[in-house]
């Protein structure tokens, strides 16, 4: 049973493209409102507790996720996109690379999320420090023509018609 998500159906390569950048700017944008609330919810003195040697564990399982979080988000990412390639719909390898996209993105996310919650928790300066390193990974891993191209391994037709902007996916 094929699906049909309303507005795919005749999406161009660049609507493709800028609805990539949407969901990077997005989750990024969201992250940064967290740590901003975060933030100010720390400097009102909520969500802190004292507690050294659970603040210190806390802390340590962030050092062990994040990195973590990272390393298994590139490897479902790299085994997504090796089965992507072996696509031969152009349309359908676009819209699978999209999924891969986003499901390495959670994982990062995922990293910074628990990074700024233990911030909450403890006040520990080095659990904001890893959200905020985690962040500007998030931010350079943004998607551009030339990383899906890459990515994907496109032949030079397949390039070709992700060059065409206007082109309508098929």
């Amino acid at each position: 049973m094929e699906t049909h998500i309303h507005g795919y159906d005749h999406q161009t390569y660049g609507q493709f493209l800028k609805s990539l950048k949407i969901i990077h700017l997005a989750m990024l944008i969201v992250s940064l409102l967290v740590l901003g609330g975060i933030a100010l919810a720390h400097y009102l003195g909520f969500g802190t507790f004292q507690s050294g040697g659970l603040n210190l564990i806390l802390v340590c399982i962030v050092f062990a996720i994040a990195p973590a979080g990272i390393a298994a988000g590139n490897v479902v990412f790299k085994n997504k996109v090796k089965a992507c390639r072996k696509i031969h719909d152009l349309k359908d390898k676009m819209n699978t690379y999209r999924k891969a996209l986003i499901t390495r993105y959670m994982f990062l996310g995922g990293g910074i999320y628990l990074a700024m919650v233990v911030y909450l928790l403890t006040a520990h300066l080095m659990s904001l420090c890893i959200a905020v390193v985690l962040m500007l990974i998030f931010f350079a891993s943004r998607p551009t023509k030339k990383i899906v191209v890459v990515d994907l391994d496109l032949n030079k037709e397949e390039e070709e018609h992700v060059n065409h902007m206007d082109e309508v996916m098929e």
